[in-house]
C-alpha cells in the first residue's frame, strides 16, 4: 500500500510542479514542492530493485543538489530528468533478457509467445523514443526561455500524448493477439 501511495504522489507532484509554475511562477510553493519530491524519490529507491533504484537515488539526490543551491530554476529541468531516467529505465532493459514491457506484460500473461515478446520489444523502442521525444521539446523550449510553453507542455500536452500512446498501443496490442492467436 504504501509503495502506491508513494508512487502516486511522486505522480501527482510531478504533474503540479508546470502547472503550479504556470498558475504563479514566484510561489513558495514551487520550493514546498520540491522538498516533498526528495524524500519521495529515496523511499522509493528503496522498494524498487536493480537499475530503478539507482535512477530513484539518482533523481532523488539531483533535486536535493537543486534545494541545497536554494534555486528552484533547477526544477525545470525536473520533466527531462524523468523522462531521461524512463529512457535510461526502458532502453537498459533492451540489453537484458526481459524488457521492461515484457516484464509487464509477464504480470497478465506468464506465458508469453515469440511473438508476443517480440512485439514488447518493438513497444519498448516506441517508448524510448517517446522520452527522447519529450526530452528534446522540454530542453528547446528553455533554452529558447519559452517557459509558459514549457510549463503547457510538461504539465499538459506531455500526459496528453502520453495518453494517446498507451492508448493506441493498447488498440494495436488487441490487435497483435488476435493475430498470434490466428496462427
Amino acid at each position: 500500500m504504501l509503495k502506491i501511495i508513494i508512487n502516486l504522489l511522486v505522480s501527482l507532484a510531478s504533474i503540479a510542479y508546470p502547472l503550479l509554475w504556470l498558475w504563479n511562477d514566484q510561489s513558495n510553493g514551487l520550493f514546498a514542492l520540491l522538498c516533498l519530491l526528495i524524500p519521495l524519490w529515496f523511499i522509493k529507491g528503496l522498494y524498487q530493485h536493480s537499475t530503478a533504484r539507482y535512477l530513484s537515488w539518482f533523481t532523488g539526490t539531483l533535486l536535493s543538489i537543486i534545494a541545497i543551491r536554494g534555486s528552484v530554476e533547477g526544477m525545470y529541468w525536473y520533466p527531462l530528468v524523468i523522462n531521461g531516467v524512463l529512457l535510461l529505465l526502458f532502453g537498459s532493459s533492451l540489453w537484458q533478457s526481459q524488457t521492461v514491457v515484457e516484464r509487464l506484460a509477464r504480470t497478465q500473461e506468464p506465458n508469453l509467445s515469440s511473438a508476443g515478446i517480440r512485439y514488447t520489444r518493438k513497444v519498448t523502442i516506441l517508448w524510448c523514443s517517446f522520452f527522447i521525444f519529450n526530452m528534446f521539446v522540454v530542453a528547446v523550449a528553455l533554452l529558447l526561455g519559452q517557459y509558459r510553453f514549457w510549463a503547457l507542455y510538461s504539465g499538459v500536452i506531455s500526459y496528453i500524448l502520453l495518453g494517446i500512446l498507451m492508448s493506441g498501443e493498447w488498440l494495436v496490442r488487441q490487435r497483435v493477439k488476435r493475430k498470434i492467436i490466428n496462427e
